[in-house]
């Protein structure tokens, strides 16, 4: 038994309108997800970006990522005088970061899950 609605959608739903439509209609009768699962709405539907997987291309926070060289140096001064913005540090290394900064990038974009590149957490100990 699928959602019941008035309008007639094809899934996965492709458009940002009709996928603004579609949760306007469901979010009467049921609780919707944050995210919606993609066989559902494949489009991003809000006005937050989507979230790039290269932490260099994250604009809109400030990031502390390695300068390996002084060209890095220069973008970094620059991004950093034009955006006062909250700082995270990518990629996350320190698990008791990952709640913080989730937060702040939740401000920004949109994302259902962190790319595996802005995470490099140690291995825990398995318990004995």
């Amino acid at each position: 038994m699928g959602v019941k609605t008035i309008g007639k959608y094809s899934f996965p739903i492709k458009n940002k309108e009709i996928a603004k439509r579609y949760i306007t209609e469901v979010k009467k009768q049921y609780i919707i997800p944050r995210v919606m699962p993609i066989d559902h709405i494949d489009v991003n539907y809000t006005d937050k970006l989507l979230l790039p997987r290269d932490p260099k291309k994250i604009k809109g926070v400030n990031i502390k990522i390695p300068i390996t060289n002084p060209k890095e140096l220069i973008e970094a001064a620059m991004i950093k005088e034009s955006q006062p913005e909250k700082e995270i540090e990518l990629p996350i290394t320190k698990y008791e970061n990952i709640e913080q900064t989730i937060e702040i990038l939740k401000t920004k974009f949109e994302f259902s899950n962190i790319p595996q590149l802005l995470v490099q957490l140690p291995k825990l100990d398995i318990p004995e």
